[in-house]
């Protein structure tokens, strides 16, 4: 997650230098082209993306912890874990903190 937190606020702030005339191909939108803030948009969805409930009402980073899967009082409390799976978005939870770079990125 910080590498995420320093590539976002890297991308923001080279977006407000060049604007929106400075356009990438981005490799996972069918190599069309996107501002940087568009992109910022994009990676800040994907990381924010494992805080968000889904279908099943439970949140990604739960679905294997039977406890909070099984009983809804904990199921609107997180859990910010200093690192993430990249497929299934679970936390360690052996290093489980306040993932501050992380907070402003979920108010966007």
């Amino acid at each position: 997650m910080p590498v995420n937190s320093l590539l976002i606020e890297t991308l923001m702030k080279f977006h407000h230098y060049l604007g929106d005339c400075f356009k990438i191909e981005v490799p996972c939108a069918d190599n069309c082209k996107m501002t940087l803030q568009e992109v910022f948009c994009l990676l800040i969805d994907r990381v924010t993306g494992v805080f968000r409930r889904e279908k099943t009402a439970i949140f990604r980073h739960f679905h294997l912890i039977a406890p909070i899967k099984m009983t809804h009082y904990w199921q609107d409390f997180l859990l910010f874990s200093e690192y993430y799976h990249g497929e299934t978005g679970q936390g360690l939870v052996h290093r489980t903190r306040m993932a501050g770079p992380d907070g402003w990125q979920i108010c966007c």
